[in-house]
């Protein structure tokens, strides 16, 4: 799973865009409680709400889990966020909102955290490569 600082980088690109595809609310760039559906859709079926970095779903259809504890920002890679020992005593970063969320908790820097066994159908999430 991608760092919290990687995920937001895919969703919001270089320019800091509130959304993944600009800084106004579109309700048809994605799955949220604007679109009806009241479900999870197949991943791509919202392509013009494509990221900088052609990432799909960065907004909305499920919440994303990142391999970062729950820290307030600023994001500092160095203060134990990024430290996955003991991962059942904390709290874990949630990214991307989901199907049932409103257009506010579906910017790109809005984040939530949960527990590691916390699972619900609104909660999924995304692999990345290192290259």
């Amino acid at each position: 799973m991608p760092t919290e600082a990687e995920w937001e980088k895919a969703s919001r690109g270089t320019d800091g865009r509130i959304y993944p595809w600009g800084n106004t609310w579109e309700a048809n760039r994605a799955n949220s409680e604007d679109a009806g559906f009241q479900k999870t859709v197949p991943v791509g079926q919202y392509p013009s709400g494509v990221s900088p970095y052609d990432a799909l779903d960065m907004a909305g259809n499920v919440w994303e889990w990142t391999q970062s504890v729950y820290i307030p920002y600023p994001y500092n890679p160095a203060d134990g966020r990024e430290d996955l020992s003991n991962p059942a005593g904390k709290n874990f970063t949630l990214r991307g909102g989901a199907w049932l969320t409103l257009p506010i908790n579906l910017r790109a820097a809005y984040r939530r955290c949960q527990t590691p066994d916390f699972h619900y159908l609104y909660v999924g999430f995304r692999l990345a490569r290192h290259l």
